[in-house]
């Protein structure tokens, strides 16, 4: 009970200068703690007294536990301090970093996304293994919604070192070839304004990208395969030399060589134009085998691609794929993708979101398949970020009677 009363002095406390003589004798690490389980022992300093500058999102979805836990308090800027659970939450199905948000038992909300990742590099850093609290601050007020709501802050610190490991950082530590590259001259920098992601890995190979433009300004790192967003940017003292050997049409290879939570470290060679000649030439040559080797699809193929316009096909319309020559077809540039027509023979959209499906579309393509192609969705409203109206499709190949192959030499 004499721990309870401290408690709850530490948050009734009338004067700045007793909450932080408390707070600072409150939560240092403790091996008990009120609504945590004995294994939940682990405690965080807070910063200063007003530095509730962590928001808790998600918050929308747990106003009833937050008025639960306020005592039904909607005073204008009422402010309420209690203790949060900072809780890894493994098996989150949407994202594998996420870290919940818990007050008296109840979920009140989650870390962003980036705080998450910070958080789980703290975790690491200063291992913990479980839940820890720190103080948190509820407010209700009209400052989100004009009929207010709950809103959740908390007072901790997610500064991380620089030494902090990141989520599969030594996945090609063996790699014969990620050895082999470190050996080679480069330039080294750190990535600008990193958007570490838990798919991240030291090692892995990334994409230099530059905007359509005469003169691009920035050079953007993304993830070699895959659509996720940008890793970051080039620092200003090597974006020019990127920038124009980019625009030369030039190749490169650029790998993550040092990764942590809040920092990623690139090694960047850039090719010379023999070399990127000769790349080019070994790469169309085993593109060309790959797509052009025995292939019988066993199965159809359902795929989302975004149609320019409503009115130019509807569901169970068929269509057709329109294909280049194969010598069309290579990484250097690779146009990784394929084109819709309607009945009218008109192009419709054109798909370019999975390489793999493509490449399989392409192998059945030049081994002599014709495709049955049906509408299966549409949606009703226009996607911006797709830039179409997102509709499905049945792809399903079959032989032709012909017996030619339109690929070549097998």
């Amino acid at each position: 009970m004499a721990f309870l009363k401290k408690i709850l002095d530490l948050f009734t406390g009338n004067t700045r200068s007793d909450f932080v003589k408390n707070s600072q004798a409150q939560f240092k690490p403790t091996a008990t703690a009120i609504n945590v389980l004995p294994q939940h022992i682990n405690e965080v300093s807070p910063k200063p007294i007003d530095a509730f500058d962590v928001i808790v999102v998600g918050v929308s979805f747990y106003q009833q536990a937050l008025e639960k836990i306020s005592c039904n308090k909607r005073e204008e800027g009422n402010k309420m301090l209690v203790r949060a659970q900072i809780v890894p939450e493994e098996g989150n199905p949407y994202d594998s970093n996420a870290v919940r948000i818990e007050i008296n038992g109840e979920t009140v909300g989650h870390l962003s996304r980036t705080n998450a990742l910070k958080w789980r590099g703290k975790m690491i850093n200063e291992g913990f293994s479980d839940a820890v609290t720190c103080p948190a601050k509820i407010r209700w007020d009209r400052a989100f919604k004009e009929e207010g709501s709950y809103g959740v802050w908390l007072n901790v610190d997610l500064t991380l070192s620089d030494s902090t490991p990141i989520i599969n950082a030594d996945k090609n530590h063996d790699d014969p070839g990620f050895l082999e590259f470190l050996k080679t001259d480069g330039f080294i920098f750190f990535v600008d304004k990193p958007r570490i992601q838990d798919i991240t890995y030291i090692g892995m190979s990334v994409n230099l990208w530059i905007p359509q433009g005469k003169n691009p300004e920035e050079a953007y790192i993304f993830h070699r395969n895959g659509p996720y967003g940008p890793i970051g940017i080039v620092p200003p003292k090597y974006s020019d030399i990127i920038i124009s050997h980019l625009l030369s049409a030039m190749d490169y290879d650029a790998r993550i060589v040092e990764l942590n939570y809040n920092t990623c470290k690139i090694k960047c060679r850039l090719i010379s134009k023999e070399e990127t000649d000769y790349r080019k030439e070994e790469s169309n040559a085993s593109l060309k085998k790959e797509l052009t080797k025995l292939y019988n699809p066993k199965k159809s193929i359902t795929l989302m691609f975004p149609m320019k316009r409503k009115k130019d096909a509807k569901v169970g319309d068929k269509l057709t794929i329109e294909f280049e020559d194969i010598d069309s077809y290579g990484p250097y540039p690779c146009p990784w993708h394929i084109k819709f027509l309607n009945q009218a023979g008109d192009p419709i959209g054109i798909y370019s979101d999975n390489r793999s499906i493509i490449q399989r579309i392409l192998k059945a393509h030049f081994n002599s398949f014709f495709f049955d192609i049906e509408v299966l969705e549409i949606a009703k409203e226009r996607n911006t970020a797709w830039k179409g109206y997102l509709t499905k499709l049945v792809i399903t190949p079959y032989k032709s009677g012909d017996g030619k192959c339109r690929g070549g030499n097998r």
